[in-house]
């Protein structure tokens, strides 16, 4: 359980006005605060002839509210995807054992230059976002009907564990190398929070093309397998 070692909270004298109360509900929700900055994140062919710049000017500051890590250790064996819950993956076998995270946050302020900058990719760049930079980005639960009891924090739930089975990558059916893989799974994925973009904007113009706001966005049951190569 990572949480504040002090809240900042009188927990010995529970106030009774709301004014003191309103001071402990804040004190509690920015106890921990965090600020991460990166000017240049990208990658470098190995001789250091290419190199591709896949995000610059990168900044959060953010609150965290609790995380959980919980180790599920029910042993070696697999049982079938979504034997035990519709948010398991479908057509593998899953790991009995497995890690639980239980996350609440609150991104206050996150900033990027120019991300997806990369030339060389499969994706056409008719349909990917060269240059796409966002300011002022929050990430909360401040809006909307599922409010109650979130304090303001956004909500990310999920669980990591082992598969097997996994059907391979299209390159290797062409070559009809039919061999089932083992992986990660990361699943029963629920996800609550708001989020505010009010600066969007591509190229170096530095003009926003506008504001989105989205309120209760969810994920709810979702599953993803990761595999080698």
């Amino acid at each position: 359980h990572v949480t504040s070692g002090d809240m900042g909270v009188n927990l010995a004298n529970v106030p009774t006005n709301a004014t003191e109360q309103a001071a402990n509900l804040e004190s509690f929700k920015n106890s921990i605060d965090l600020h991460y900055q990166e000017g240049f994140f990208g990658l470098r062919s190995s001789d250091g002839s290419v190199e591709t710049a896949l995000s610059e000017n990168f900044s959060v500051e953010a609150y965290l509210g609790y995380l959980d890590i919980i180790l599920r250790n029910n042993g070696n064996g697999l049982h079938e995807g979504e034997a035990v819950s519709v948010g398991e993956p479908r057509n593998v076998m899953l790991g009995d054992s497995f890690i639980e995270l239980d996350l609440k946050f609150r991104v206050e302020d996150l900033d990027i230059d120019r991300t997806n900058n990369a030339l060389n990719t499969y994706i056409s760049r008719r349909v990917t976002n060269p240059g796409l930079t966002l300011r002022d980005m929050r990430i909360h639960n401040e809006r909307g009907f599922d409010t109650e009891g979130s304090f303001g924090f956004a909500s990310v739930e999920s669980k990591i564990g082992a598969v097997s089975g996994v059907l391979p990558s299209n390159d290797a059916m062409a070559m009809n190398d039919l061999t089932l893989q083992d992986g990660q799974a990361i699943y029963d994925i629920n996800v609550k929070w708001d989020w505010d973009l009010p600066h969007i904007s591509f190229g170096d113009t530095g003009k926003s093309i506008g504001k989105v706001f989205f309120t209760d966005f969810q994920i709810h049951d979702t599953s993803l397998v990761i595999t080698a190569h």
